[in-house]
C-alpha cells in the first residue's frame, strides 16, 4: 500500500483503477481510493463471475480527522474474465430516523491516468458544443449557455445515460469569456465540487 498522499485534496480524487494487468490466471490490480488518515486494511474480496467485489475494511483502532488518498496493489489468482468488472465497496455510516446506520454502497471503477475528478484541459477541448437530446428528451454531450451572445458556461452530460441527465463537469466563464470556475459531478458522494481556475491549475500542473 501507498503512503498516505496528504498533498492532494480528497474531496478532487476520484476512486479509480490505476492499473489492471492479466496473465493467465494471476491478476495484478492497483486501486486508488480515499479514505481515513489512520488506515490500517483489511481487504475483503469476492470473486463472483465475471465481478470483483473489493471492500476495504479498516481495523484501526484509531481515527482521525482528516482522509487521505492511497493506492493499494493486489496480486489475485483465479480465473478471471478478460471483461472483468470490478465493484469498490465501502461501508459508510450515514443518519436516517434521527440514528446512526451503516450503509454499503457499490461503485464499478473504471482505470483513469487522471486522479482528479475534474476533467483535464485536453479532455475539456476535445468535445464540441452539440445541443443534443437523446430518444429521451435528456441532454448529452457539450451544453453552451449563453445570454446575450455571452458565454456563461459549458455543461457537459453523459452520453451512456438514458432516461435520467447525469451531468459529469461544467465550465464557467466571466465576463470576459475567459474561464473562471470548473466544476465536477462527484457520483461517489452525490455532490457537485468546484475549484477556481487558479486552484484548478495548481492541482492539474498546468502552466498560467
Amino acid at each position: 500500500m501507498s503512503d498516505c498522499d496528504n498533498n492532494s485534496f480528497p474531496e478532487y480524487i476520484r476512486n479509480r483503477i490505476v492499473s489492471k494487468e492479466l496473465n493467465n490466471d494471476t491478476l495484478k490490480l492497483s486501486i486508488g481510493f480515499t479514505v481515513n488518515c489512520c488506515l490500517s486494511p483489511k481487504p475483503v474480496i469476492n470473486h463472483i463471475n465475471d465481478t470483483l467485489y473489493i471492500e476495504i475494511e479498516n481495523v484501526s483502532k484509531m481515527y482521525c480527522a482528516c482522509e487521505c488518498c492511497f493506492e493499494l496493489n493486489f496480486i489475485l489468482k483465479d480465473k478471471f474474465d478478460s471483461a472483468l468488472v470490478v465493484v469498490y465497496k465501502k461501508k459508510e455510516t450515514i443518519i436516517k430516523d434521527k440514528e446512526f446506520q451503516d450503509s454499503m454502497t457499490y461503485q464499478v471503477l473504471s482505470y483513469s491516468n487522471n486522479k482528479f475528478l475534474f476533467p483535464t484541459m485536453e479532455e475539456i477541448n476535445s468535445h464540441q458544443i452539440s445541443n443534443k437530446l437523446n430518444e429521451f428528451g435528456c441532454r448529452i454531450g457539450l451544453w453552451r449557455i449563453e445570454n446575450d451572445n455571452l458565454i456563461i458556461a459549458d455543461i457537459y452530460y453523459s452520453e451512456t445515460a438514458t432516461d435520467k441527465q447525469i451531468i459529469e463537469w461544467s465550465v464557467l466563464y466571466d465576463s470576459k469569456g475567459l474561464i473562471n470556475e470548473i466544476c465536477s459531478y462527484n457520483v461517489n458522494q452525490n455532490t457537485t465540487i468546484c475549484a477556481d481556475k487558479k486552484e484548478y491549475d495548481k492541482l492539474m500542473n498546468n502552466k498560467p
